[in-house]
């Protein structure tokens, strides 16, 4: 169980990318899918936000299909859904809902004026909530 927990844990280099992304995003929402390979390697990959506003985010399906073959082709597996919320990791109504059809853990990074608030979600109880971390 451990090790499965630690595969959704974000490592330096993705909180890095993280940081930068948000930096460049133009205030919009930043999401992608988290991989792991068997050497438990991590990787993010962005997925383009095609939404309008800044306050939530639309993937486009077959971008997203595409990307997941390709990175289980490499060796690699998605093992989450990220994407960044500004001031809160609350859930939204289509969050809920996206989260339950997923099939994949979520994790919500939002900005800290020191570091990140990393949350992590599990499809199956969109109301259950991994322990809040500041890294």
């Amino acid at each position: 169980m451990i090790r499965e927990w630690m595969s959704y844990m974000l490592t330096p280099i993705t909180l890095s990318l993280i940081e930068r992304l948000i930096r460049h995003s133009g205030g919009r929402e930043v999401c992608g899918l988290v991989a792991i390979n068997e050497r438990e390697e991590q990787q993010f990959i962005l997925l383009r936000n095609l939404a309008e506003g800044s306050s939530s985010f639309i993937v486009d399906e077959m971008e997203m299909d595409r990307i997941s073959r390709h990175i289980k082709s490499a060796g690699w597996r998605p093992s989450a859904f990220l994407h960044t919320h500004k001031h809160s990791a609350q859930l939204s109504g289509a969050d809920i809902t996206s989260l339950k059809t997923s099939g994949l853990p979520w994790i919500i990074v939002v900005p800290q004026a020191s570091g990140f608030e990393v949350t992590i979600y599990w499809p199956l109880h969109s109301n259950q909530r991994g322990q809040g971390t500041n890294w």
